[in-house]
């Protein structure tokens, strides 16, 4: 009569079992190993990238299948549909940012697939939204809207020849300190260094005339800088003094400069003979 059992052995490397059949007989007993390969599917799946990615060059997405028998994987990226382990991405802009790549891995095992997502990162220079022209009216407060996305998020400021300020700030100008505008933008990247970004803004800017009013009898202390009509009075007689008013007007602005017109006059003296001697005083035009 023949006994037969069998046993396993403990994993040998973590890939295969050794099985023992052994039979028992009363003459002899006898005894057969066989080694049994055991296939399983890969647990994990690694995606390792050199990022965040340039805008204008080349990125490189690396997938790695790890612990699974036989150590031969097969690969495949959604949406390329590449098969390969690496997925090379080239000419890369700010519109991949953020886009999902899917790899696929998958053995002899089964053709069950484990997979990874990844969101890629691209860094790229600040695009701001600025008007192109702007009107501003002297000693007005206005403000000037500039904005930037980017990738890192960047900073924003206005900037003129004179400073620097925040943008959407309320601001006054005058003739005297305005300037070309430009609104910058700088994305500080750890990778990438700065990145940055201007763009000018045209100015329109208005303020009022100067009116100077210069009487040609009179002393002038004041420079002219605007020069306007001239107002001829001839042969003038005292129904022309008291003030005048020069009223310059535009499209956007009304000024107006008032002066006081006078007619220098000396006085004469006379006397009448006849009871008491009395002063009289009589004007006239010179």
């Amino acid at each position: 009569m023949l006994l037969g059992e069998s046993y396993k052995s403990n994993w040998l490397k973590g890939l295969r079992y050794v099985v023992k059949c052994r039979g028992i007989h009363i003459a002899a007993n006898v005894s057969h190993e066989k080694n049994l390969t055991i296939y399983y599917p890969p647990k994990t799946i690694e995606i390792k990238t050199d990022e965040p990615f340039l805008e204008g060059r080349k990125g490189i997405l690396h997938c790695k299948a790890i612990n699974g028998y036989p150590e031969k994987y097969s690969y495949r990226w959604d949406p390329s549909n590449k098969t390969s382990q690496n997925l090379t991405l080239s000419q890369l802009n700010r519109t991949h940012n953020n886009e999902v790549y899917t790899c696929y891995a998958s053995n002899k095992c089964s053709k069950r697939e484990l997979h990874k997502k990844h969101w890629i990162n691209v860094e790229y220079p600040p695009d701001i939204t600025a008007p192109e022209n702007v009107t501003l009216f002297e000693d007005q407060a206005s403000i000037i809207n500039c904005s930037a996305k980017g990738n890192p998020t960047p900073e924003v400021w206005l900037e003129d020849k004179n400073r620097n300020f925040l943008s959407n700030s309320i601001l006054t100008f005058n003739r005297k300190n305005i300037s070309d505008v430009f609104c910058t933008a700088i994305a500080k990247s750890e990778r990438n260094g700065n990145l940055t970004a201007k763009k000018e803004i045209n100015i329109l800017f208005k303020y009022p005339p100067q009116v100077n009013i210069h009487i040609s009898n009179e002393p002038n202390n004041t420079k002219n800088t605007y020069n306007k009509e001239v107002l001829p009075i001839n042969n003038p007689s005292f129904n022309n003094t008291g003030t005048w008013e020069c009223h310059v007007i535009n499209d956007d602005f009304r000024v107006i400069k008032s002066s006081n017109y006078k007619i220098p006059v000396k006085a004469m003296f006379s006397s009448v003979s006849n009871g008491p001697k009395k002063k009289m005083f009589q004007m006239r035009k010179l």
